[in-house]
């Protein structure tokens, strides 16, 4: 189920940087086969990879996870 929440939320995040899933991989430091599995929901990011997601984009690791509204995204 969690993996249902991380996919949502990472679509909203490229969609509200304006950014495509190559620009993404590059931003986290990751490739785009890993970010399409996660846009997918075959895969659930790793918590480094959260970590540099939300350093990356300036949301909490917690909000990819599904925790919290998304108006936090009011921010980016």
């Amino acid at each position: 189920m969690l993996d249902i929440y991380v996919q949502k939320r990472l679509k909203l995040l490229l969609d509200n940087l304006g950014i495509n899933q190559r620009e993404f991989a590059l931003m986290i430091g990751s490739t785009d086969s890993a970010v399409s599995r996660y846009l997918t929901g075959e895969r659930i990011p790793t918590t480094l990879t959260l970590i540099q997601i939300a350093n990356a984009t300036g949301v909490s690791p917690n909000w990819i996870l599904g925790f919290g509204s998304d108006d936090e995204m009011e921010r980016i």
